[in-house]
């Protein structure tokens, strides 16, 4: 017996059934510190940071025959600590009879160690990944500030650029060929156009800006909505509309208003 401890690197302890020691290997002399005189004879759970838990896992192994991987953290007599995992089986005697336990501890410093390492890291990613998120909504909301801004400041140089070019026509118009006409009213309508570019920007910006409201939603209502709202364009225009069975449907009213009006 003494042979077969000896061999392993790890704490090897055999302990009576009333959980004294009666033998140990040099491993665990270096683990808590004390020589195998101190320890034989001493009860074997004062050497864990938590006494009790050492004594459950002994019972268990009485009770199931063994126990594996069981956490327990040794103490040595100079204060360090050593997690390790214990695995324990019984050993009985030439008649069978149970005398006692049989004990090896498996020192998962360097384990614990990459543990802790990787918990650091986890909590050091979310920390980044919630800084980065916090400066994209700060930066996206930026961004739709200033998109709003830009547009509604480029109306005015526009409304401008088509106020002069109107009355250059009105007042300079006899003066002008057809060519001069043409271009000015190309210039006019090329300004209008991106006026309603603009304008689609301030109502997208007022969009992605708005909190979505999903209720159920009838969009044969929501298409009578439209019509009336684009009465005076389909009438310009002589369009019909036509529709059948339009669904009713989980969705935000006010921007299946917008949708269909720019269908």
């Amino acid at each position: 017996n003494r042979n077969l401890i000896e061999t392993s690197l790890d704490p090897m302890v055999t302990i009576g059934q009333d959980g004294t020691i009666t033998d140990v290997n040099v491993a665990t002399e270096k683990v808590t510190g004390y020589r195998r005189e101190e320890l034989i004879g001493t009860d074997f759970a004062d050497y864990f940071t938590n006494p009790q838990d050492a004594k459950d896992g002994y019972q268990q192994v009485f009770h199931k025959g063994m126990v594996k991987d069981y956490p327990l953290d040794i103490k040595n007599k100079d204060g360090s600590l050593t997690p390790v995992l214990y695995n324990a089986s019984v050993y009985k005697d030439e008649l069978g009879e149970v005398i006692g336990v049989f004990a090896a501890a498996r020192d998962i410093t360097e384990q614990k160690k990459a543990e802790k390492k990787l918990i650091e890291y986890w909590e050091s990613l979310e920390e980044q990944v919630k800084q980065r998120t916090e400066e994209l909504a700060k930066s996206n909301a930026d961004l739709k500030q200033f998109a709003y801004i830009a547009s509604h400041d480029l109306r005015e140089p526009l409304r401008m650029i088509t106020t002069f070019l109107q009355l250059l026509e009105r007042r300079y118009g006899d003066q002008l060929d057809d060519d001069a006409h043409e271009f000015i009213g190309f210039a006019v309508d090329g300004a209008k156009r991106l006026d309603k570019m603009i304008m689609d920007l301030l109502e997208y910006s007022s969009v992605v800006n708005q909190e979505l409201i999903f209720n159920d939603t009838n969009f044969e209502e929501v298409l009578n909505e439209v019509i009336i709202n684009l009465n005076v364009v389909i009438s310009e225009n002589n369009a019909v509309i036509t529709y059948e069975n339009l669904p009713v449907m989980r969705a935000d009213e006010n921007l299946m208003i917008l949708l269909f009006q720019n269908l």
